[in-house]
């Protein structure tokens, strides 16, 4: 008796912590990103709303901009659209997606720079990627 009870909470405690996968097919292919108003070494004088464009066989559950190495923002719903303020020093700029399969796709890496950043006189080397 004892030991049919230990199976039971054993199954209860470990089964209703089962995740099930998404319906359908597996899917194993990272998001792809597009940054579609955007270029590498862009300087920003005011505040920009950059699109970034998503495709994936499954459902995108966010897109995060990641700023220096750190989160800065994230949308859940399309058309995702995000929006950077003139940086005072040079940003490392990228975007992350992930997928209902927890597959993980990421953007290009940006550098930008504010409207009084000196490009020639700034040490990127301390800055995280």
């Amino acid at each position: 008796m004892k030991f049919s009870k230990m199976i039971f909470i054993f199954l209860i405690a470990f089964g209703c912590a089962y995740k099930a996968p998404p319906p359908g097919k597996p899917d194993f292919d990272p998001p792809e990103i597009k940054v579609l108003n955007l270029k590498d070494k862009d300087t920003i004088r005011d505040t920009l709303k950059v699109e970034v464009k998503v495709e994936d066989k499954s459902k995108i559950l966010w897109v995060k901009m990641i700023v220096n190495g750190e989160e800065f923002a994230v949308d859940t719903l399309k058309p995702y659209e995000f929006f950077i303020p003139p940086p005072d020093t040079i940003w490392k700029l990228m975007f992350k997606a992930m997928d209902e399969w927890e597959n993980l796709g990421s953007s290009k890496l940006f550098k930008i720079f504010g409207p009084f950043v000196d490009t020639m006189k700034t040490d990127t080397s301390e800055i995280k990627k």
